[in-house]
């Protein structure tokens, strides 16, 4: 019996389909070449393997513990955290507060965190979920609830900053989530 038109392109779709949404050690098992290229075009810290349950072997040397006082630098403005729920990032949702000023640490009135994005390079996806900005009652001070890590392993949380005084911005914290 032949199969019809309508049952292949399903299975193809199928294919294509699950190609797509595969983001695992799953589908890095299959094609470790592909998932190799892909780690060294996204940077320093993507040559660690990410989260596979029960395999995570933690992150690469010189990502910094989250802490107060942890520091990310845009070409014109700083963001340093002054808090983190939980304290040391984990899976699925975190809170944070970070404190936006000038690269000489003075307050900017003007300046805001217009998005956020977790991204984690290893793979090449997103936290799939946005994080929401609140302006807090100290000047220079904002909430960013719901930096969402799916998995153990190296993360970035991106910032995108803006200030009237001066040019947009944009400012990166390297984070590593191993619970």
């Amino acid at each position: 019996m032949k199969p019809s038109h309508t049952a292949s392109w399903f299975v193809l779709g199928t294919a294509l389909v699950c190609g797509l949404i595969a983001c695992g050690d799953d589908a890095d098992a299959h094609d470790e070449d592909a998932g190799q290229s892909r780690a060294r075009d996204a940077g320093p810290i993507a040559d660690m393997p990410a989260d596979a349950e029960g395999d995570f072997k933690g992150c690469p040397d010189g990502i910094p513990n989250v802490a107060p006082g942890l520091l990310a630098v845009g070409e014109r403005l700083a963001l340093k955290v002054v808090a983190a729920m939980p304290a040391e990032p984990e899976r699925y949702l975190n809170d944070w507060t970070v404190e936006l000023s000038s690269l000489d640490g003075s307050p900017d009135a003007e300046a805001e965190i217009v998005r956020g994005q977790t991204f984690m390079p290893v793979h090449g996806h997103d936290g799939r979920v946005q994080p929401r900005m609140k302006a807090l009652a100290e000047p220079g001070r904002f909430q960013v609830d719901g930096l969402n890590f799916t998995m153990r392993g190296p993360w970035e949380v991106r910032l995108w900053l803006r200030s009237g005084a001066q040019e947009d911005d944009y400012a990166v914290f390297h984070v590593c989530v191993a619970k």
